[in-house]
């Protein structure tokens, strides 16, 4: 049954009555954010070159490269 008391249905338990017990372990260390490098200076560009569009916006791999 749902009174005034409780109109949500909620029953929370007591507070305790104890102090906060510190950690004894220390805390793990935060996880390392990648770190930028810029590209070498002779290394290619990433991915693959991007195609020159034919007519009508068809475009065509050099001979013996599928996609």
């Amino acid at each position: 049954m749902i009174d005034d008391r409780t109109p949500l249905g909620l029953h929370f338990s007591e507070p305790s009555a104890d102090a906060p017990v510190a950690a004894t372990a220390p805390r793990p260390l935060p996880v390392d954010r990648a770190v930028f490098q810029p590209p070498e200076e002779d290394a290619p560009p990433p991915g693959p070159a991007p195609r020159v569009p034919a007519a009508r916006g068809l475009t065509f791999s050099a001979p013996g490269t599928q996609d």
